[in-house]
């Protein structure tokens, strides 16, 4: 909590409103319950906090955020490439998105 109300304040003092307010957490909530990670993605979303967050094992996927977008980064072993599937949190229900080209338009 004291990280996110110090990048809040940080970020409040900003004369660029409209500005992303930034956060890039690496594995932030490892050995923290799943109540405990709900309320922090709550208080990232009182605070209005963009985030970026790198994880094993967490898709931000809790009722206290109205939408995430989800890129996992999938590899097998001898292979030199790194697959990249997106998915996307309604707030309610998480989807796979079939259109890797959906945020972009044709070249």
């Amino acid at each position: 909590m004291p990280l996110f109300a110090a990048v809040a304040s940080f970020y409040g003092q900003s004369s660029h409103a409209l500005a992303p307010r930034l956060m890039l957490l690496d594995e932030a909530f490892a050995g923290i319950d799943d109540t405990a990670r709900a309320h922090c993605m709550g208080l990232i979303r009182e605070f209005d906090l963009d985030f970026v967050i790198t994880s094993e094992r967490e898709w931000a996927c809790y009722a206290e955020l109205p939408g995430v977008a989800i890129c996992q980064l999938q590899r097998r072993e001898g292979i030199d490439a790194v697959f990249v599937s997106r998915w996307t949190w309604d707030g309610g229900e998480r989807k796979l998105e079939a259109d890797p080209n959906r945020r972009f338009a044709p070249g």
